[in-house]
């Protein structure tokens, strides 16, 4: 079987380029007016990469069975690091919301807002389903603990063997 990051690179790979394109046109789009329809545009292409890839997680998450996606949580963090630069985005439009613009551009802005928030919900949702399943299929401890230091300890035996 294919390992799960080399299921879902390309497909991640993608999304972090549409994400760098969008936040690297985003600081010009204020002073050219024309590039809002290009972000936009822009942001439904993200949006549609992020319902493709949560399907596919999906997909990848009945299929994997007992076995963890990302044990290491190096993919999960990749996608925390993705959803942090759309939350700065998302914030980048409310600031130019507020200078004066045209309806047009107004229209734009909101528009690639809605879709920027709805592929940063994608993205979370990813990352929750992947750590929730492989929390799921990690080995349970058998004992109990009445403290929390008790079961730091118990984590850094589990770790160490």
């Amino acid at each position: 079987m294919i390992a799960f990051t080399e299921q879902v690179s390309p497909t991640l790979d993608r999304l972090a380029l549409e994400i760098e394109i969008l936040k690297q046109t985003g600081a010009l789009a204020t002073q050219v007016g024309r590039l809002f329809v290009n972000q936009w545009l822009m942001a439904r292409v993200l949006r549609r990469e992020s319902r493709i890839f949560r399907a596919q997680i999906a997909t990848l998450i009945q299929n994997a069975g007992s076995a963890e996606l990302d044990p290491d949580d190096g993919f999960t963090d990749v996608l925390l690091t993705l959803q942090q630069t759309i939350n700065r985005m998302i914030r980048l439009r409310d600031k130019q919301l507020r200078s004066p613009l045209s309806l047009g551009a107004r229209w734009m802005l909101r528009g690639s807002q809605r879709l920027l928030i709805a592929s940063h919900a994608d993205l979370g949702w990813i990352r929750i389903a992947i750590m929730e399943h492989d929390a799921d299929v990690s080995p349970i401890m058998g004992e109990k603990f009445t403290s929390a230091n008790d079961l730091i300890a118990a984590l850094h035996r589990d770790v160490a063997a």
